[in-house]
């Protein structure tokens, strides 16, 4: 039987722009193998899939994921050719037989070069996934006659077929026979890194038994963080644990004490009322741990849309460690240090995650971080009632996320 493979290089040149996401082309494979002339017309379809070749593990999950009749492990381990003379080879797989389930059916192919008008294919004639046993390697140009290259599977001299193969010029409408297959990060673990930024404010009010007033204090704090995740991910959930380092570099604190009630004094002379709050403040007193580890365990439900996008609102919780491990209300008083480890913390929001690569994606979101924020015995320093705290911040991320 013969296949005829037309347009292929020149079209995918023009695609190689939007980077390492798998393509698919649809071409023509003869309906009959007897007479090529007549095989050209009423060709059935057939896809190829190219993308960057990285090793000899050649990856094909996703193809499989569009012909659930292929059934073959992810991966297909080929003993390649010498590579070494040729930059920019890519991988090419030709799904001949869509309704069979054999891996014998798929058709690899290695092409060098592949940004130049002057190509080498390496193809796996007899289908043995060993490139080394072949004849030599087919080098075109561009818009040369197709040249052929005879298949053989398993050696067998009686299922022999004819592969035809050129590297035409590009015409513009040529691109309209083109579609992008996309791989979501779905049924795998998966490894992520990003980066952040927050805003919080930490506030207690408590009533002072021994003075018989309130005390009432606010910090606004900014920070960073960077943290890397681990994650494995199902259809429409996905579950991992995470670390992050977080730095608080910049906050201003105010720390308000009523030593007395309110008093209104009226001038005599002019008649003007004079409130006197009796409130002593301070102004960045205190000195908080600068340095924070985040161990985390994160819940989200994914959402696809479009052919890209995944929106997923999701729910973290952990505990938050510092270095150094102390709060100090009066550094310039030598006060007791007072213990900070382990605060326990709930965070919920909302991430957009787009991909952009085989089993890659991009990502960004925000949330609202609370902190059950308690150093050691520090407000059991003072005789109260009516404590209140909350430590709310509201964070930005981005990160990138690849598929194992």
């Amino acid at each position: 039987m013969r296949a005829i493979l037309t347009r292929l290089i020149g079209l995918s040149i023009l695609l190689l722009c939007t980077g390492e996401i798998l393509e698919a082309q649809v071409m023509s494979v003869p309906n009959s193998f007897h007479e090529r002339e007549e095989a050209q017309e009423g060709a059935p379809e057939i896809v190829f899939f190219y993308y960057p070749y990285t090793g000899p593990d050649i990856r094909v999950a996703e193809v499989v994921q569009n012909y659930p009749n292929l059934e073959m492990p992810d991966t297909v381990t080929i003993i390649p050719p010498d590579l070494s003379d040729h930059e920019n080879v890519y991988t090419f797989i030709g799904v001949i037989d869509p309704e069979t389930s054999s891996p014998n059916e798929l058709i690899i192919m290695l092409v060098g070069d592949y940004l130049t008008r002057r190509l080498t294919f390496f193809t796996d004639m007899d289908f043995d996934r060993d490139f080394t046993d072949e004849f030599e390697a087919l080098t075109l140009r561009q818009g040369r006659p197709a040249e052929v290259v005879e298949l053989q599977p398993w050696g067998e001299s009686d299922n022999v077929f004819d592969l035809w193969l050129s590297v035409d010029r590009v015409q513009p409408d040529v691109l309209k026979k083109t579609r992008k297959i996309v791989q979501r990060v779905r049924n795998q673990f998966s490894i992520s890194a990003q980066l952040g930024v927050s805003s919080g404010r930490l506030k207690y009010r408590y009533h002072n038994l021994d003075i018989g007033f309130p005390t009432w204090y606010h910090v606004n704090s900014t920070g960073r963080s960077l943290g890397l995740n681990i994650d494995y991910t199902y259809e429409f959930i996905r579950f991992g644990v995470g670390a992050a380092y977080q730095n608080l570099y910049y906050w201003t604190s105010y720390l308000k004490v009523r030593t007395g009630e309110p008093e209104v004094f009226v001038d005599k002379k002019t008649g003007e009322r004079i409130n006197i709050p009796n409130v002593t403040s301070y102004e960045n007193r205190d000195l908080h741990s600068r340095n924070r580890i985040d161990i985390n365990a994160k819940l989200s439900f994914l959402f696809p849309f479009g052919r890209l996008f995944d929106l997923q609102p999701f729910v973290k919780g952990g505990i938050i460690t510092y270095n150094p491990e102390s709060y100090k209300p009066n550094p310039s008083l030598e006060e007791t240090a007072y213990k900070e480890g382990n605060d326990k913390y709930l965070e919920a929001g909302l991430q957009l995650d787009v991909t952009s690569g085989i089993a890659q994606s991009t990502y960004a979101g925000v949330s609202i971080h609370h902190l059950w924020w308690e150093p050691e015995g520090f407000f059991r320093r003072v005789n109260h009632t009516n404590l209140e705290t909350s430590y709310y911040s509201i964070r930005f991320f981005a990160g990138y996320r690849f598929g194992l």
